[in-house]
């Protein structure tokens, strides 16, 4: 009997440590390029915050489901289904870590700067 709760703790140890990771911390929290995009909601890619779930990021007029996720050192490579203006597509995000409290962030192969974690 101990050798079977033994094999099932390994079994789940294992499992933890093979899943893709999720956008869990340090990239979940609300951040913004401009420091009056975490006191409201702006209406420019620059004003407006970006906000990371552990499913979901949304960043100026783009609401994204996170498919997939991994992490490659200290970016947080996603595949995101993304709508926008009425249209819906899948899309390539990255946030790099730049510190403890900014992120670099690819928005669609292309680089979108770096936001500020909001305090």
């Amino acid at each position: 009997m101990e050798e079977i709760s033994r094999t099932a703790a390994l079994a789940v140890i294992v499992a933890l440590a093979i899943q893709p990771a999720g956008a869990a911390d340090p990239f979940v929290g609300r951040w913004a390029i401009d420091p009056a995009g975490c006191a409201r909601e702006g209406d420019t890619l620059s004003t407006a915050p970006m906000i990371v779930t552990d499913k979901t990021v949304r960043w100026f007029v783009a609401r994204c489901r996170i498919k997939k996720s991994y992490r490659i050192g200290d970016t947080l490579a996603l595949q995101a289904q993304c709508s926008s203006e009425g249209r819906n597509y899948v899309m390539p995000i990255a946030l790099r870590l730049v510190g403890t409290d900014r992120i670099s962030v690819t928005w669609d192969k292309a680089s979108a700067g770096t936001v500020h974690r909001c305090k």
